[in-house]
């Protein structure tokens, strides 16, 4: 069993909350930036990656989000969880 805590949130991502994941250019520090490739739905946030881009996160607020951790759960053989 594993404890779920869907927190997450992007500006952009329709939640009314502001404490967005990934802070901001002036108050935030991040160690690594997580791989986003194989969620359907991402949103650009005020950092740039090492190649140029716009760095994009994902967000709990999108069912699209907790549908895959929920698929990567049942993968790695994760029976059920507290949400």
């Amino acid at each position: 069993m594993l404890g779920y805590q869907g927190w997450f949130r992007a500006a952009g991502d329709g939640s009314t909350e502001k404490n967005y994941a990934y802070g901001n250019e002036n108050g935030s520090g991040i160690d690594m930036w997580p791989d986003v490739s194989e969620y359907e739905k991402t949103y650009e946030t005020p950092f740039t990656l090492a190649n140029g881009k716009k760095a994009r996160f994902f967000s709990s607020v999108d069912k699209s989000t907790t549908d895959l951790h929920f698929k990567w759960m049942q993968q790695y053989g994760v029976d059920g969880v507290f949400i």
